[in-house]
């Protein structure tokens, strides 16, 4: 298979960059999705109509119930020194290319800014980790260094989890 440590660490250097340029990234259009606003689109997601026919009763009663969760993981995330960076949206291989030893990352049309790790279905949705997904996410996570120590950086990937999953579900 593809070997996905260069690539991940390629694009959070392109995050890590983004993130000095966030308002001109708003006002080329790209979504406002910092953490305090992902927050504020909890309830919104529940009221949705579209949520509550999309989900079972009982996964409906779930994500009521743990929506006061996902706020407070917001702001606990929130906490963590890192930047809002630049967010693909769907980021995977189709959407990858390399030019002169260069990686390419295109279809941004789902672009938004928020955490940097909420890209990560790639990751976070296998059934198993296994030494290569484990050193994949060490690759990428070796960029963030310089905001949190690898020990914090592994925690708040865990903790980003489940806000990679609502994330994507607001979008």
């Amino acid at each position: 298979g593809v070997d996905l440590a260069p690539i991940l660490a390629a694009y959070g250097k392109l995050q890590r960059a983004s993130a000095n340029h966030l308002d001109q990234l708003v006002a080329a259009g790209c979504i406002d999705r910092r953490l305090s606003v992902l927050a504020s689109q909890i309830d919104w997601l529940i009221a949705d109509p579209v949520t509550q026919t999309a989900l079972t009763p009982p996964e409906f009663e779930e994500l009521v119930a743990l929506a006061p969760r996902l706020k407070e993981r917001c702001a606990q995330v929130a906490e963590y020194n890192l930047p809002a960076t630049l967010l693909h949206g769907d980021l995977h291989l189709g959407n990858i290319t390399q030019r002169n030893g260069d990686y390419i990352f295109f279809d941004w049309t789902d672009a938004a800014i928020s955490f940097p790790f909420l890209d990560f279905f790639l990751l976070y949705q296998r059934d198993k980790q296994t030494e290569e997904t484990l050193r994949w996410r060490d690759a990428y996570l070796e960029v963030w260094q310089e905001y949190e120590s690898p020990a914090r950086l592994l925690e708040v990937w865990e903790l980003a989890k489940p806000l990679c999953a609502l994330h994507h579900s607001i979008s």
